[in-house]
């Protein structure tokens, strides 16, 4: 009876290793996340621009569209954008020539058109290669900052004008960039595109300060709103840089890949989920744990048959990052 007993004992001991076996050494899980729970919630925010603009986005069409014309614009007069940027902060009293007004005017017209709409559909849909592997941030990042800077400097040329028509219009610009950063952050397709988006929307609320400030004294009473405005903007920001610095670089992806799957699993954040997709294509080669490989491999394999093609084009660049693309630049998609 003792010799039996000792034999189902060893028989279930043997199992038990052979599990233990199979769990760490030929099936291990991958690495858990260091994330807090608050970090993958969607933050959104808490004003529109209605708040601060005093109308609402009434049109039935894309928005998109319109910022594009803008972005194409400023492409083509970048090198004139960038002069003029350079000389009237360089000089306080310098104004735009008539050749300049007449392109930013063209691009301040589409990005009103813009600010009125309520839809708003770019990435991917206009820029179809935004989501391709590189190793600088995506163009869409630089062609929205220089759309900023024009419309900078068309406000800055009409508070030089010293009229209230002037000071008007500058406010009108402010506004209407102010919308445009709030279609692209919250479109929430990209990273890039959602942080810029952020980033505009304080810009303005800064110019909107200054001039409520020094010209349109009348409307002082704006300030605390544009203030509480800029407040909001500040904190969904500095999240989203808490986490791209996450995933910017191989030391962060290889300490906490299981922070990498999160984000690319769990995010509330649609925009987040596509970046922590495409940081797969770093992490194939950052992990050297088996489970972490598997993992890695398994969630680029089931994110290519997504029915989004947000999320396919993503998994698909995570695949096709090449080992030389890895090592020669680390391969940043954000900015």
């Amino acid at each position: 009876m003792g010799n039996k007993l000792g034999w189902v004992l060893a028989g279930v001991l043997l199992i038990a290793l052979v599990g233990i076996f199979l769990l760490v050494v030929v099936f291990p899980g991958h690495s858990k996340s260091h994330l807090d729970p608050d970090d993958l919630l969607l933050q959104v925010q808490e004003h529109k621009p209605e708040h601060l603009t005093g109308r609402s986005m009434t049109v039935d069409a894309n928005a998109g569209e319109s910022y594009y014309r803008a972005i194409q614009l400023s492409r083509k007069h970048e090198t004139m954008i960038r002069a003029a940027k350079k000389r009237l902060l360089s000089q306080t009293t310098e104004r735009l020539t008539a050749e300049e007004r007449g392109i930013f005017d063209s691009i301040a017209a589409a990005v009103h058109e813009g600010s009125q709409r309520k839809q708003m559909n770019f990435v991917l849909k206009l820029e179809p290669t935004v989501l391709q592997v590189r190793n600088s941030p995506p163009p869409i990042a630089a062609a929205m900052e220089t759309v900023l800077y024009a419309q900078q400097l068309n406000g800055y040329d009409h508070e030089r004008g010293g009229s209230e028509a002037d000071f008007a219009a500058a406010e009108q610009i402010y506004h209407d960039t102010l919308t445009m950063g709030y279609h692209f952050a919250n479109e929430r397709k990209l990273v890039a595109t959602a942080r810029k988006g952020y980033g505009i929307q304080i810009d303005m609320c800064n110019r909107l300060r200054t001039l409520y400030t020094t010209h349109l004294t009348a409307k002082r009473d704006q300030i605390p709103k544009v203030v509480a405005y800029k407040a909001g903007m500040d904190e969904v920001r500095d999240l989203y840089t808490k986490k791209r610095n996450l995933l910017a670089t191989i030391k962060m992806l290889t300490e906490e890949p299981g922070s990498v799957f999160d984000i690319a699993e769990n995010d509330e954040d649609y925009a987040w989920r596509i970046e922590g997709i495409m940081s797969l294509g770093k992490l194939k080669y950052a992990v050297t744990e088996k489970g972490d490989k598997r993992h890695v491999r398994k969630l680029i394999d089931r994110y290519k048959d997504s029915d989004d093609p947000m999320v396919s084009a993503a998994a698909k660049a995570a695949d096709e990052m090449t080992h030389e693309q890895y090592m020669n630049g680390n391969s940043e998609w954000d900015t």
